[in-house]
């Protein structure tokens, strides 16, 4: 099989023989029987011979299907659907075709791509369905990207049939053109032959039987072909145009002898009704007729079957790509999620971060301040003790015990023993709170130890007013409400 496998490209006759002397009793296991499967199908296509049953192929796509790769997948399924082809089964080999072409992700060959294309086209044109165009013109395209200039005509043919049977006759006779043109240099005799065959289909449809006559000289005299039952019912048909009435005859009964497949068939019963229509033999006018309705129902009917599969696998598709959309919103939420998440992570962890560090600066700050405040305490009591020996305090003391208000002097004169003996004291308290005129006059004597009544006759305010002054001091500066002695507490502290 290696062996058979390897010659099937170069050497084809070679592969087919060496597959035909194995004997499939001592094959052992499913995979074994599964290559051979898949590689006497590949030898019988290459070899162009007639398929009989698509079992063989069917049990290796069966197998491929659950435990082969991507490639093995394509062409079990590509060679399933070119045999059902063969045999006429449309429906089955258009489910086929279309589960290789969706493995054909897993082969690198503009080759098989193009006919995977090329046999949907002809399973389209076979059921009438408009999907053939398409078709066609990828297996086009994929031949041209490939540079399999052999397989081109094939392709525009399939244009021009997919052209004839939507009425395009202008475009189908340009697409046979360029088919003929491509198979004259290459000397494919069947490629010319059906090009001519388009071109003689657009001119009777057309009515130019003269045309259609000289292209029938052409092909046969010229080319030596042999005409099949389709070639003898239009040769039928021009002849009733001319009208040789004989010879119309004559080429019917022998297309009518020669075997036909159900395609052949409606293509045959049509110009036999057209031949008897222009002869006026309405007795076989109609039989053919009968023959016509019946093939053409029967058409019908599978065409409907393919469309309605054809549905249920553009559904199954539409399912699919909805699947694989909703897996992909999916991880994109999952994504944006994640990213949400981090972002709110570093956030928190920035800001911990920063509020670790004022915490850090807030300790080393209140670090500070005590021992600031430890010094201030200790400079407040040395001036303290040396204010209250002076001479300041002493007036101020007497004037107390006289219960006289200070004067603007005397107030001079304890503000500059402050400042002179008691400069911390100031600077601390005014950190907290910008002090007014009576403010810091009720502040220095308090610092003095002077008792809130002393206060009101010092000053001259009444004992509520001076009470005020305290309560208001304490707010400002803590901004919080307090009694008066909470502010005689702090300033006792400092």
């Amino acid at each position: 099989m290696n062996r058979a496998e390897a010659l099937c490209d170069s050497h084809p006759e070679e592969s087919l023989a060496l597959m035909q002397t194995i004997d499939t009793r001592k094959l052992s296991g499913k995979k074994r029987h599964a290559r051979y499967g898949l590689l006497y199908t590949q030898a019988c296509y290459k070899n162009y011979v007639p398929s009989v049953s698509d079992s063989l192929i069917l049990a290796s796509a069966n197998y491929y299907e659950d435990h082969g790769t991507e490639a093995e997948r394509f062409y079990a399924y590509f060679y399933l659907g070119a045999v059902q082809l063969d045999l006429g089964h449309h429906d089955e080999a258009s489910r086929s075709l279309m589960k290789a072409l969706k493995h054909s992700d897993g082969i690198d060959s503009h080759f098989y791509r193009g006919q995977v294309y090329s046999h949907l086209a002809k399973v389209n044109a076979r059921l009438h369905c408009s999907d053939n165009q398409t078709y066609a013109r990828q297996a086009y395209q994929e031949y041209r990207k490939g540079g399999y200039e052999d397989y081109i005509p094939n392709a525009m043919l399939l244009m021009a049939e997919a052209k004839y049977h939507a009425l395009d006759f202008d475009s189908c006779k340009i697409w046979a053109d360029s088919a003929l043109l491509l198979s004259t240099l290459s000397g494919d005799t069947a490629s010319i032959l059906d090009g001519i065959r388009h071109k003689i289909d657009c001119a009777i449809h057309e009515r130019s039987f003269v045309e259609a006559d000289s292209l029938y000289q052409l092909s046969f005299n010229r080319y030596k072909l042999q005409a099949s039952g389709q070639d003898l019912s239009l040769l039928a048909l021009i002849a009733a145009h001319k009208p040789d009435v004989a010879k119309a005859e004559h080429l019917l009964d022998m297309a009518s002898r020669m075997r036909f497949n159900h395609n052949d068939s409606v293509f045959f019963y049509a110009n036999a009704y057209r031949v008897h229509k222009y002869l006026n033999n309405f007795d076989k006018q109609l039989a053919y007729q009968d023959s016509l309705l019946i093939c053409e129902d029967q058409f019908l009917k599978e065409a409907l079957r393919h469309t309605s599969l054809a549905a249920e696998r553009d559904y199954a598709l539409m399912q699919q790509k909805q699947a694989e959309f909703q897996k992909q919103r999916l991880l994109w939420i999952v994504l944006l999620c994640f990213i949400v998440l981090f972002f709110i992570l570093c956030s928190m962890y920035f800001y911990i971060k920063k509020q670790k560090t004022q915490m850090k600066l807030q300790e080393e700050r209140l670090k500070n301040l005590e021992i600031k405040l430890a010094q201030n305490k200790e400079a407040i009591a040395g001036g303290l003790a040396r204010l209250k020996s002076s001479p300041i305090f002493a007036a101020v003391n007497s004037c107390k015990d006289h219960n006289l208000n200070l004067k603007a002097d005397v107030w001079e004169d304890l503000a500059q023993g402050f400042r002179l003996y008691l400069p911390a004291f100031e600077k601390t308290i005014t950190d907290f709170h910008q002090l007014s005129e009576t403010e810091w006059k009720v502040c220095m004597l308090l610092k003095l130890g002077f008792s809130p009544s002393d206060l009101s006759i010092l000053i001259g305010k009444s004992p509520s007013g001076i009470s005020s002054i305290r309560s208001r001091l304490y707010e400002k500066a803590f901004h919080k409400k307090g009694a008066p002695t909470d502010w005689d507490a702090f300033i006792y502290s400092i």
